[in-house]
């Protein structure tokens, strides 16, 4: 029988509690990536990369390539070659040079010339330093070869531009002059279409001390209606390490066949940690980046596709990248991936999971960081295979593994290819070994868009719900799955509507479990299939029976597109997380990261002493403990529970040796419920009022359940792991 806590019986309902403390603003994060640069090492080249550009700094010139975005049909890179210094009419060949890296500046030593580009968020700030001047008299000029399809836009002393009407192109700036003591000059800047010839006057150069430099700049420009950015599909992974460090990668579209993969690491206050990285800075249309975290090498693996192949690279807790590997390849079409991460820190093993259109499949493989930062990645294994007429989508797979390396998968299965979309589930080991299928059947509705999240145990599978297909009136709903490692089934809990606003469209689903028993889910609603405007909205959901905890926070409300939702609850860390999504306009298409730091209040559930308890396959787990969720529940599962186990609860803590076994609540003084038999498993419901005076109350509970061999002998029965729940 369930019962309130005496405490609790004779509480008048009150208001909930104020919804989660959104720790930054949405708006802000594209504000401080327009301040990010950096200069890295990818596959034996040196790169340059900012907001709106890379740079490829080679023997033979420097390569920058502005982010034109989807208004290109194609790149349009500047390259220069400086080709000669002199005084006046004379003119002497610079020495051929490699490029050498030292903080966020690249140099070239062409002798009595230092050739330098210091890489900076608006651009390379491109230098020419002279210890000695060249022999002769008369201007300073150096004469740089400049390749490029762009048109030369007539210009004037203060810059050159490069650029194609309505789309974009290069500026290199004015130049000036600087000396060792501070002195400086305007010089001028001409171009021929073949060759810059950048210029000081002799009057200047003549008095100058040494060593001087000559100074212009070279950036990316485009139209004034134009945005300058173009970010797309962010994804977030957990910390690798122990501390607070997400990772984010997404694209960076520089035209319509060039999209390029970056990232950047995310403190959990928000802060951008370290520089911006490149993942990849090739001419391919690198798209979907997903990553998960490899506690045990303190690294991040990410994965994208190029051409219907999947590519691979770890990311060091430093902000290192590695070289790049193929993770799956070969004839037929890999797409959408997704990655499954470690929670334990003691493998070195993630879980790849993908779309294989050519067979209309969703495949997964393993994938291993060696400690020599090999990325190795096991031969696809099928896990998923419509029948003629059917239609697999995109598949997901639950953030990490948790303590038991036992991951989730869901996919939506379409017959016929047109409507009555359905949820199907896989649980897989990190081996990629299947343990257990099933699907989800809510009604005739079409279900699409899954995702799911959860604990090796425990997970939400969150999907667009459609009541009658084709009237773009689509709900969200959460459903709890949960598997005994013992079983040879999943159990599937009700569906339980997220939102369901009549006659608007609420679509993409995703969701995140927090470590203290609930869930966050995010959607974004909007009018009609195709909307000029969509906001994004996130609640908290009860893990274990998907009802509500904390009621829908407004996210993001502008006049824009918000969609591409990402969410990553820290593991460890009780109630935090990190949102992002994309925002874009609908006239441009082009795109702006922007991100949100969540502070779930849906109290604390842990099992601070207990282990897995004493006793085989039992275990008991609690959901969401917040003011006002009626709700909530403390549940003993296991393969069969009996009608006689013990339910104890104290506001106490006790501790009481029973051989191998250990009990926690002070069952002097707590408070003994019977729970309910089930097939696989029992549930104590314990309401909890709306009383704000509840919160921060704490007690302990456990369940001691009967056995033909306990290990409890003088009770008889074996003993589940402890539960201390606070109520927040």
């Amino acid at each position: 029988m369930n019962r309130h806590l005496p405490r609790w019986a004779a509480a008048a309902a009150l208001s909930l509690l104020a919804p989660s403390v959104l720790a930054q603003n949405p708006g802000t994060f594209h504000l401080r990536l327009r301040e990010q640069a950096a200069l890295q090492q990818l596959d034996g080249e040196l790169w340059g990369i900012g907001p709106d550009f890379k740079a490829a700094f080679r023997p033979d010139g420097v390569e920058f390539t502005p982010a034109l975005g989807r208004r290109a049909a194609r790149n349009h890179p500047v390259t220069l070659r400086t080709v000669s210094v002199g005084r006046g009419t004379t003119a002497a060949a610079v020495p051929a040079a490699v490029p050498e890296a030292a903080g966020q500046r690249a140099r070239y030593d062409r002798g009595d010339v230092a050739e330098r580009y210091d890489v900076t968020p608006r651009g390379l700030e491109q230098s020419f330093v002279f210890d000695r001047l060249p022999a002769g008299d008369g201007d300073l000029v150096v004469r740089v070869a400049v390749e490029t399809d762009l048109p030369l836009v007539p210009g004037t002393a203060d810059g050159l531009r490069f650029e194609l009407p309505e789309v974009g192109g290069v500026a290199i700036g004015g130049v000036t002059g600087i000396d060792a003591a501070g002195e400086n000059t305007r010089g001028t800047i001409t171009c021929d279409g073949r060759v810059v010839e950048l210029r000081l006057p002799a009057a200047f150069v003549d008095g100058a001390a040494l060593p001087l430099v000559l100074d212009p700049q070279i950036g990316a420009v485009f139209p004034v209606t134009s945005s300058t950015q173009d970010y797309q599909d962010p994804e977030l992974t957990a910390p690798c390490v122990s501390g607070d460090v997400y990772l984010c990668v997404f694209e960076r579209e520089f035209s319509a066949t060039d999209r390029d993969i970056r990232g950047i690491r995310v403190d959990g206050s928000g802060a951008v940690t370290g520089s911006l990285f490149a993942l990849t800075t090739g001419t391919g249309d690198d798209r979907d980046p997903t990553a998960a975290a490899v506690p045990m090498r303190s690294a991040w693996l990410a994965v994208w596709t190029r051409g219907g192949d999947l590519f691979t690279r770890s990311v060091a807790s430093t902000g290192t990248v590695s070289n790049e590997f193929t993770a799956v390849s070969g004839a037929n079409n890999q797409i959408e991936p997704d990655l499954g991460g470690d929670a334990t820190g003691t493998v070195d093993d993630l879980v790849l999971v993908f779309r294989n259109s050519s067979l209309n499949a969703v495949q997964c493989s393993t994938m291993t960081l060696f400690s020599n930062g090999i990325i190795a990645t096991s031969a696809p294994a099928t896990l998923g295979t419509t029948i003629a007429g059917n239609n697999i989508g995109r598949p997901r797979i639950a953030h990490d593994g948790g303590a038991l390396g036992r991951y989730l998968i869901v996919y939506p299965l379409t017959p016929g290819f047109s409507g009555n979309t359905k949820p199907q589930l896989v649980l897989i080991d990190r081996d990629v070994n299947v343990l257990a299928t099933g699907a989800i059947t809510n009604g005739g509705n079409d279900n699409d868009r899954p995702d799911v999240d959860g604990d090796g145990r425990n997970w939400v599978v969150v999907f667009e719900d459609e009541f009658i297909e084709g009237t773009q009136d689509n709900d969200v709903v959460a459903i709890a799955v949960w598997h005994h490692e013992a079983g040879a089934s999943l159990q599937i809990g009700a569906p339980q509507f997220v939102t369901n606003i009549a006659s608007v469209n609420e679509t993409d689903p995703v969701v995140a479990c927090f470590g203290n028993g609930s869930a966050l889910v995010g959607w974004r609603r909007h009018s009609g299939l195709v909307a000029a405007n969509t906001d994004l909205f996130c609640k908290t959901v009860d893990q274990l029976s998907c009802t509500t905890c904390e009621p829908t926070v407004l996210l993001a409300n502008t006049t824009n597109i918000e969609t591409n939702f990402a969410i990553e609850c820290h593991p460890s860390t009780v109630n935090e997380g990190i949102v992002l999504w994309e925002v874009s306009t609908s006239s441009s298409g082009n795109g702006d990261l922007d991100a949100a730091i969540w502070d779930a209040e849906d109290g604390d559930v842990v099992t601070p002493f207990g282990g897995e308890g004493c006793g085989p396959n039992i275990y008991s787990v609690a959901g969401c403990a917040r003011v006002g969720n009626a709700g909530f529940q403390v549940w003993v599962r296991g393969l069969s529970i009996p009608t006689s186990s013990v339910f104890v609860l104290s506001l106490s803590q006790g501790f009481l040796q029973c051989g191998p076994c250990r009990i926690y609540p002070d069952i002097y003084s707590g408070l003994v419920l019977y729970p309910v038999a089930g097939i696989s498993g029992a549930v104590v419901g314990l309401s909890i009022p709306s009383e704000p005076a509840l919160s921060g109350m704490r007690f302990y509970t456990q369940y001691l359940v009967p056995a033909s061999a306990p290990l409890c002998t003088w009770l008889g029965r074996d003993v589940t792991n402890a539960l201390s729940i606070t109520i927040q």
